[in-house]
Parts: C-alpha cells; sequence; structure tokens
C-alpha cells in the first residue's frame, strides 16, 4: 500500500485554507485533510496545526472507538498548544478534519466535518459518500464542550443535521442511489479488512465547488454536479509515484479547457492497497 495527495486554492481565495499530509511507513499509510473555515481568521495556518497533530497523534493507532477518541482529543490538545504558542487566535483550529490510517490488514476512516469521502473496490465499483450539514455549518473539532461557548450554540441551531448523500458507480459508470442518512452533528467513520478494495479516498468539499462559466449576454455560472466527474478524480491509469498529484493537476487542467472552475479550495487523499 502507498498514498499520495495534493491540494490546490480555490478560484474565490486568496489564501488556500485546505491543507493534506500523506506518511508511509512499512506498516502504515496515513492521510489527513483539514479543510479551514473561510469566515474564521489564520484558518490556512490552523489547517496545518490540525493536520500535523492528528499525524503525531495516530502514529500508534490500534483502531478501536476508545482509541480514536482518545487521539482525537490529543489532536486538538497539540494543536492548541502550538496556535496559542503561536499567537494566533482560537478560532484558527475551525476546520474540518478527515483522515485515513491503514496497516496491512484494516483502515479506519474519520471525519469530523463536511466533505467527501470514496471506497474503491476490486469489482471496479467505488462508493460515494458526500458529507454536508443542512445549515451549513460543520461541526468541528473546535467545537467541543466547555470551551469557548460554541459548542452549546452549535447544538442549539435547529435543524443544522449531518446528511450523507451515498451512491454507488459500477465498473460500466451505472449509478445507484443509496439511502440519504440523516443524524445529529457528529463524528462519521468507516472500519472494514482492507482485502476487497483497491483504494480509500478523502476530499474536501471544495470537489462539489465546481461551475461552468458559459458565454451570453453576461456571464452565467452553473454549478457542475459532481457526479458527472468524480468518476474521472478518483480512477488512476496507474498508481506509480505522485498518482494523486499527477490526476488533480490532469483534472484541473482538462477542467480549465472546459471552461470549468472551482471557488472553493480542492484537496485529496488516496490509499491504495496493493494486488
Amino acid at each position: 500500500m502507498h498514498s499520495d495527495s495534493a491540494f490546490y486554492i480555490g478560484n474565490s481565495h486568496k489564501v488556500c485554507q485546505d491543507y493534506v499530509f500523506h506518511k508511509d511507513t512499512d506498516e502504515k499509510s496515513m492521510i489527513w485533510l483539514a479543510d479551514g473555515c473561510s469566515s474564521s481568521p489564520h484558518t490556512d495556518f490552523g489547517s496545518r496545526l490540525l493536520v500535523m497533530s492528528a499525524h503525531k497523534a495516530f502514529e500508534n493507532f490500534n483502531f478501536t472507538s476508545e482509541d480514536q477518541d482518545e487521539k482525537l482529543e490529543y489532536t486538538l490538545l497539540n494543536a492548541e498548544e502550538l496556535q496559542k504558542g503561536l499567537g494566533l487566535p482560537n478560532q484558527s483550529l475551525d476546520a474540518t478534519l478527515l483522515g485515513i490510517i491503514s496497516d496491512n490488514e484494516q483502515f479506519s476512516v474519520i471525519a469530523q466535518g463536511d466533505g467527501m469521502v470514496v471506497k474503491g473496490y476490486r469489482d471496479g465499483s467505488i462508493v460515494v459518500y458526500n458529507l454536508i450539514y443542512t445549515k451549513g455549518y460543520p461541526y468541528y473539532l473546535n467545537y467541543c464542550p466547555d470551551k469557548d461557548g460554541r459548542f452549546e450554540q452549535f447544538f442549539s441551531m435547529s435543524g443544522n443535521q449531518l446528511k450523507i448523500n451515498c451512491c454507488s458507480i459500477d465498473k460500466n459508470s451505472n449509478v445507484t442511489e443509496l439511502e440519504e442518512i440523516y443524524d445529529t452533528p457528529s463524528l462519521f467513520t468507516l472500519n472494514d479488512k482492507i482485502d476487497e478494495y483497491r483504494f480509500i479516498a478523502v476530499l474536501s468539499d471544495g470537489v462539489t465547488s465546481f461551475v461552468s462559466t458559459e458565454e451570453t449576454t453576461s456571464k452565467v455560472q452553473k454549478p457542475i454536479d459532481y457526479m458527472k466527474f468524480i468518476e474521472e478524480v478518483v480512477r488512476m491509469k496507474n498508481w506509480n509515484g505522485e498518482f494523486v498529484q499527477r490526476r488533480m493537476y490532469k483534472f484541473l487542467k482538462d477542467s480549465e479547457d472546459r471552461g470549468w472552475k472551482h471557488h472553493d479550495d480542492f484537496s485529496m487523499g488516496m490509499v491504495y492497497f496493493h494486488q
């Protein structure tokens, strides 16, 4: 198994608030991705602090829910220590955090906030989970209880639920819509053995921000359904070296030729499981 990742600034941003970092050892592959809140200050720094703190925290992860909770708590505490040491505001840690941890037998996916998870199977099919919040306010790791009142404020917001749009796509690109799962704002996790999988990927919600600019009497930007191109993003021609970086560069170049733009920052990390 091995991993790769990449991130690109959105068309509407002056600073990229996404960050993703991958690391492989003989025993483990790990990816952490953070997408900083655009309305909070200095989340470009905060995203990096969270990602690197998560890598440190999960080095010896034992794939249990108890250990997961402890390591997420350590991730936030370590990021807070760094944030305070740099003189950054607490809100700089307002960011979605998505991770993949895999050894030679099993994997865990952890998603705190919004974004996308894609599972690729050895039979050529994929399953896509799009994680969104119905009021547009993701539940960040930084919203921990008894911190600064924002935890209580977040949960007092009426109707802001985690909505999971899930679909499967077979090797012939036939799409089957699966159930939409509504839940209270919480952590999203997936855990399984790696045997039947070819890859696992996490993406920031920038993948849903693509628009097409059509020349009329004025420029009209039309949203592009991510289901029209998600296969193009995650299906690799080969898995050697910097396979994610190559794929994203090619996809974004082709998107530009089509007149497509992504307003939000766009990042992806993927673990490939060898045959």
